[in-house]
């Protein structure tokens, strides 16, 4: 890959999910317009960006740019993307990679081997979404679309061959579980969310899906855009507290800096619940767990779940090795193709033409004599003969590529310019 491919990204893996979140344009059309922009300043030939909620990624294609000092281009890089966001990125927050390694980790991306929940799938629909995105508005070449196909059918290939995405539990898909085992043959399904920061947020989408549940958000401001958009209730958290209404699971994930729901307000409010407490500190006091109606899940006790789950995904991840690596050599087997491409093209148009030449010439003085038929056949003949003759210094360059690598392929194609017309073009 000739040092041309790179990824410059942050994620939850490399600093805190606020930091990724500074990772952002105020509208979508300003992302287009960087790209544009950065495509210009920096030589890119073609650049692609993938955003999730925990990961920001350019995906960079970059044969001519100056990239022999990997800080100061990814330095700048960032710094183009920081001025075009209107505030600061610290380089700090970033990993780089190159070629090789770069396409080894876009194919873990795309696995969910990278991801938060180890398995996920969501990840496909969004590279395929915003790849889709980058073609649309001119950012996506040959390269990358190769690159991002890759990716995709090996994802497609851990998930059928490997259980890293088999019983994928997250923290949304284990609450959801657990709050529909409470409701289960209950006529009342009624659930609330205390709090509207991002662990509220993130597990919403799941309940939203299923409609099991009469949803209700409670929070200090009153949730007002939370309950219309997901076709709920608000209640402020002083009127909740004083006067609640009755329900039968509590989601509860505030700032607030000291217990909100004693045991006391359970015996008088809502003796049985199921209350997954994922605040630091606990919503919950401590007590209300001994009452007998109440099903308390702290966070600890929710990633102990997890992480059972996540380490029998975990034992599988080898498995992808080898598919990363035979999905490796087919991109660079794609990419040797297309640098082949030209030359290709050159040396049959160039046995074309000699051939054409020659049959010519001898036609000029025999045609007569041969006659129409015996024409056709020797044209048909000369025909098979260059397409036979075309396919041995195309495999030969190949081989030469393959094995010795772009210098060898510069020495051979200069050396034959030299003595014939074939690849003058090329190499002058």
């Amino acid at each position: 890959m000739n040092d041309a491919l790179h990824i410059i990204g942050t994620s939850f893996k490399r600093t805190e999910l606020e930091r990724v979140a500074k990772v952002q344009w105020q509208q979508p059309a300003q992302i287009s317009q960087f790209l544009t922009e950065i495509r210009e300043a920096l030589a890119i030939e073609e650049i692609f960006f993938l955003q999730t909620c925990n990961r920001r990624e350019f995906v960079i294609y970059a044969p001519e740019a100056a990239t022999a000092d990997d800080t100061a281009f990814c330095a700048a890089f960032l710094n183009a993307a920081a001025t075009s966001m209107d505030h600061t990125l610290s380089v700090g927050d970033f990993y780089h990679y190159r070629d090789a390694e770069a396409v080894k980790h876009l194919f873990k991306v795309a696995g969910s081997l990278d991801s938060m929940v180890l398995g996920e799938t969501e990840i496909t629909k969004q590279i395929k979404d915003q790849a889709r995105s980058a073609k649309k508005h001119g950012h996506l070449g040959s390269r990358l679309n190769i690159l991002i196909d890759m990716a995709l059918r090996v994802s497609k290939q851990v998930r059928h061959q490997t259980n890293i995405t088999k019983n994928v539990v997250s923290m949304g898909s284990l609450a959801h579980r657990k709050a529909r085992e409470q409701v289960s043959g209950k006529s009342s399904k009624r659930l609330v969310f205390v709090g509207a920061g991002h662990f509220i947020t993130s597990i919403l989408p799941t309940f939203v899906k299923s409609k099991d549940f009469e949803l209700i958000f409670v929070n200090r401001t009153l949730p007002t855009a939370l309950a219309e958009e997901y076709e709920g209730s608000a209640i402020a958290l002083r009127d909740f507290i004083a006067e609640p209404v009755p329900f039968d699971v509590m989601i509860t994930a505030t700032g607030a800096p000291h217990a909100l729901f004693s045991k006391s307000w359970f015996e008088k409010h809502n003796p049985e619940a199921l209350v997954m407490d994922a605040a630091l500190p606990r919503d919950v006091d401590v007590e209300a767990d001994t009452l007998p109606g109440i099903s308390y899940f702290d966070l600890a006790q929710m990633e102990e779940i997890l992480a059972a789950n996540r380490a029998a995904r975990q034992a599988e991840i080898p498995k992808a090795e080898p598919l990363f690596v035979e999905g490796l050599k087919k991109v660079e087997q794609a990419w040797l193709d297309l640098d082949l491409a030209n030359y290709n093209k050159a040396i049959s148009n160039h046995f074309r033409e000699t051939g054409e030449r020659a049959l010519n010439h001898l036609l000029k003085s025999k045609q007569a004599q041969l006659g129409d038929e015996l024409t056709e056949e020797l044209q048909a003949t000369i025909n098979v003969l260059v397409k036979k003759l075309t396919n041995i210094p195309i495999l030969g360059l190949k081989g030469v590529a393959k094995e010795l690598g772009p210098e060898a392929v510069d020495a051979y194609t200069r050396q034959i310019a030299e003595k014939s017309p074939l690849f003058k073009s090329q190499v002058s």
